[in-house]
């Protein structure tokens, strides 16, 4: 019996530990357990489903973003920007931000464990823009003390501004070469480009029913999508209100980065590419990304005024305004840009400059706010019985000073004044004219996004909070690479 032992166990060593199920036992153990798994969770829900598919997915996921950290970023950029028509299409309910937060996590540490092992480069701590965001962080920190929150809203709000932190310190570590910015700019303007396309497909072909369902679920979503007899378009975006911000920023990037010192033909592409953007923007409906396209356009000629080509993309753009503001072509998506231009005449604009008004009492009688996460969607959900519960701020800005006050509202305009403070300044001293121009787009883009937060709560969305929070760390690491030793060769 004990030889029968020994020799049992000397085939499972052989089969396990030497040849590593490399073998028809391992496929069959591997084939059971998969058999298993499989048989377990088709009786459990889709939700529970996804669930276990995303666990077994994460395992190499996050072995293959520990070991080359850029990989992790885009693939999490990719996965935030697809993740929401995957759930439309298997109408799944599933609150993936706990998921993607702990992906972040997971980046977020294995950023600084490299600097603190390997490069040992913290000069990025002696950064204006750094200590201007840790002290916003540590503002929301204290906001656990305020007396008009509670602890469970505090704690979901400080996760969110927590996010921003650990995404800022990811961009931070990856983005460290020309390439790295290149790359990411080519990923960038190449998913745009696919929501384009698919923006034009539900807006020619139709919506698939998978989308119909989703944006006819509830009679608010439908007051907000149909407007004048037809759909506003989301491609495969989270929502209306950041496709139309996302399609808003590539266009000035890519139009912007046309007029700086390429090749002809990818001048030509970036040209096409803005088109495709922007007018895939006009059937988002999204009229705080029409009015922010003209102020991107003034600050980037107030920038580059001095250079002919930039008059003449002035003139070009403002007799294509006019054109289409005085067209006498009259259809839905026409309608709403011309309305966007005229806000006496909206009366959703109407009916947000009356919540102000209204909320404005609350603002001067509570100096610090009414605590983090406190109004709309998420103060009914984590402070019902708040007087900001369900208040619709429509606006960044007003959603900072209800929350965190007038202290909060200052530090987040003084952040603005510093990230766009760098970048003009280094934009005039920099020599490179590649990167000069890398800077023209990255200034035009921020400030004309900044201006979206007076009537949109714009940059809590994915992949819009990626690109917006990898611009703070382009505006002082386009200055370095300027200074280093390597080549200026175009890259994009």
């Amino acid at each position: 019996m004990n030889q029968d032992r020994n020799s049992i166990g000397n085939w499972l060593q052989e089969k396990v530990i030497k040849e590593k199920f490399n073998n028809w036992f391992g496929f069959a153990i591997l084939l059971l357990l998969g058999l298993s798994i499989a048989y377990f969770i088709s009786g459990q829900g889709k939700e529970v489903s996804l669930i276990a598919l995303m666990g077994i997915i994460a395992i190499p996921v996050i072995t293959i973003s520990l070991i080359s950290l850029r990989v992790g970023f885009y693939i999490l950029f990719i996965l935030t920007s697809f993740l929401p028509i995957i759930e439309r299409i298997f109408y799944l309910n599933v609150k993936s931000g706990t998921i993607i937060d702990i992906y972040i996590y997971v980046l977020m540490f294995a950023v600084l464990m490299r600097k603190a092992v390997k490069t040992h480069e913290w000069s990025f701590m002696k950064e204006p823009i750094t200590i201007v965001l840790l002290i916003i962080f540590g503002y929301d920190l204290l906001q656990v003390f305020n007396i008009n929150g509670n602890f469970t809203a505090w704690f979901f709000g400080a996760r969110l501004s927590f996010r921003t932190i650990c995404i800022y310190l990811i961009a931070e570590g990856i983005f460290e070469t020309r390439k790295d910015i290149f790359t990411f700019l080519k990923v960038w303007l190449g998913v745009a480009v696919l929501a384009s396309f698919y923006c034009f497909y539900q807006e020619f072909v139709g919506l698939p029913k998978f989308d119909l369902d989703w944006a006819s679920k509830t009679t608010e979503r439908i007051n907000l999508l149909f407007i004048g007899g037809k759909w506003r378009k989301w491609s495969f975006i989270s929502d209306v209100a950041t496709f139309g911000l996302f399609m808003s920023f590539a266009g000035m990037m890519a139009f912007t980065l046309a007029l700086a010192k390429f090749v002809w033909y990818k001048r030509v592409m970036l040209f096409i590419a803005g088109i495709l953007f922007w007018t895939a923007m006009l059937y988002s409906g999204t009229r705080t990304a029409y009015v922010i396209v003209p102020i991107g356009v003034a600050i980037y000629v107030l920038l580059n005024i001095n250079k002919v080509k930039t008059l003449a993309f002035a003139v070009i753009a403002g007799v294509v305004f006019v054109s289409l503001y005085f067209a006498p072509i009259y259809n839905p998506t026409l309608t709403r840009l011309r309305s966007a231009f005229n806000p006496s005449q909206d009366a959703s604009m109407n009916v947000r400059d009356m919540n102000r008004a209204r909320i404005r009492p609350y603002i001067f009688s509570h100096p610090f706010g009414g605590g983090l996460l406190t109004t709309g969607d998420g103060g009914e959900e984590h402070y019902p019985g708040h007087p900001l519960a369900g208040f619709p701020p429509d606006s960044g800005f007003l959603q900072t000073l209800l929350e965190t006050g007038w202290p909060g509202l200052m530090l987040e305009m003084f952040l603005f004044i510093v990230v766009l403070g760098t970048g003009v300044r280094n934009y005039y001293t920099i020599r490179d004219p590649i990167l000069k121009g890398y800077y023209l787009a990255f200034i035009a883009s921020f400030f004309a996004l900044t201006v979206s937060l007076y009537s949109q709560m714009s940059m809590d969305g994915f992949p819009l909070l990626f690109i917006y929070l990898a611009n703070y760390v382009f505006m002082y690491r386009l200055k370095k690479l300027d200074q280093a030793p390597e080549d200026s060769a175009e890259t994009i």
